[in-house]
């Protein structure tokens, strides 16, 4: 992380003048992203369910290998959506940092 290119005695930084509008549109945009990523976890949560009954089921009439191979592929696949959904969540925190310093130091130069 880089310190502030501004200190107490520097000019006012440029985007330190954020508007009403702005900040209530960059809200909105956190919440959707936040609800599409709620969405993507409901999808892993039923894939995880699916999977788990999927397993149990095949588990007590086949050990075949290629039941095993699916069963690993699709656990592969879940795998990788969880670490999509990590991903995007960091990214969305940090997003959400930035425009929370940005708020805070709006306010410190307007008090």
């Amino acid at each position: 992380m880089e310190p502030p290119s501004h200190g107490i005695y520097s000019p006012r930084p440029s985007n330190a003048n954020t508007n009403p509008r702005q900040l209530l549109s960059q809200v909105d945009t956190f919440e959707n992203e936040l609800d599409f990523l709620l969405g993507e976890c409901a999808i892993i949560t039923v894939m995880l369910n699916s999977l788990r009954n999927v397993f149990w089921a095949r588990v007590s009439r086949s050990d075949s290998p290629d039941v095993q191979r699916e069963i690993l592929i699709d656990y592969d696949e879940l795998d990788f959506k969880i670490k999509q959904l990590e991903h995007k969540l960091q990214l969305l925190e940090m997003e959400f940092r930035a425009t929370q310093r940005q708020q805070q130091q709006q306010q410190f130069w307007f008090h």
